[in-house]
């Protein structure tokens, strides 16, 4: 089965029965939020997910990235005191017998349900400049995929349903480290995108694991916003089946790169069609939906400038494209 070239004026899309086509692949990078686009002319596909030759891939990849955003976002449970700790310098936990748990939320992932996580790690900042301590922790998530703020109602973390799988992250600081990288978690995330048809936002539960001599500390909201716990995630979003009575759709894109408007024109008219425009770092900016398009227009005026994805839904049929705002 053949396929023509992309059309060098914007971007094609075309869905067949036998494979998911995307004639765009996209890969973002966290460091320099490049995309690298590959060309496909005359390429020959079956129905695997890749073409040896081509590395061509079906399942475009995107990393979210960002840091606690609120005051309440990381907070501790100070059990001798039977209170909720939100505004402090430092989050704390791991030190034995304490049994306080400490609690790291993240906001606006926007993890789709059919999403593969393929890698996901916490960056810490070592809230002792000078000290050496070291100590261990287990990782747990709240199992939701819309975990609330902390809250000043004791006991806020603890009494979360947390994840079956857990991460043990043991630690040795000297003191002022900075970007500590946890082990990968991505066996976490990957259960609450299961067990919750995706996740919005996201909260990790630490719980001291009954090895740890030193109490350990990471630089909270309060004290340096731009020092917070940062969280990276990468994942995948997989080719849905095609619905086999359209066994031919195309769909041409322009002007592309735009600065108001861009035009997504079908060769037929849609009966149930759904668009979400998300950012670089995968978070949703816009949303449209639809009975029987034929052509829709997406009003961009109101965006900054940069790279953004179009994700299209048809009927159970999925593709994602990139669009650039000037």
């Amino acid at each position: 089965m053949k396929f023509s070239a992309i059309n060098t004026s914007g971007y094609s899309l075309r869905w067949c029965a036998t494979a998911f086509i995307l004639m765009v692949t996209v890969i973002l990078s966290a460091q320099t939020s490049e995309v690298q686009s590959t060309s496909i002319t005359n390429v020959e596909l079956n129905n695997s997910t890749e073409t040896k030759n081509n590395k061509l891939t079906f399942n475009p990849a995107f990393i979210y990235s960002q840091r606690i955003q609120s005051s309440t976002d990381d907070a501790r449970e100070d059990l001798s005191k039977a209170s909720m700790k939100l505004t402090e310098a430092d989050v704390k936990f791991g030190k034995l017998n304490a049994n306080d748990d400490a609690g790291l939320r993240f906001t606006n992932l926007n993890i789709p349900e059919n999403a593969t996580i393929t890698s996901a790690f916490m960056y810490w900042d070592n809230g002792e400049s000078s000290k050496a301590k070291s100590g261990s922790v287990q990782i747990y998530a709240e199992n939701s995929g819309t975990p609330a703020t902390f809250s000043s109602n004791f006991p806020d973390i603890s009494n979360r349903t947390k994840t079956t799988n857990s991460v043990t992250y043991d630690i040795s600081w000297s003191g002022g480290e900075t970007n500590q990288q946890t082990p990968d978690l991505s066996a976490v995330v990957q259960e609450v995108v299961d067990n919750n048809n995706g996740l919005t936002d996201f909260a990790f539960i630490l719980v001291e694991n009954g090895s740890s001599n030193d109490e350990l500390k990471i630089i909270s909201y309060d004290d340096v916003p731009a020092q917070s716990a940062l969280l990276e995630v990468n994942y995948e979003e997989e080719a849905l089946s095609v619905n086999e009575k359209d066994p031919f759709l195309s769909m041409n894109t322009f002007p592309n790169p735009s600065t108001n408007v861009v035009v997504l024109e079908f060769d037929v008219f849609i009966e149930n069609l759904a668009i979400t425009l998300l950012s670089s770092k995968g978070q949703i900016v816009k949303e449209y939906s639809g009975r029987n398009k034929k052509t829709v227009q997406l009003d961009l005026h109101d965006l900054s400038s940069g790279l953004y994805f179009a994700r299209i839904k048809i009927d159970q049929e999925m593709g994602i494209i990139k669009i650039i705002k000037q």
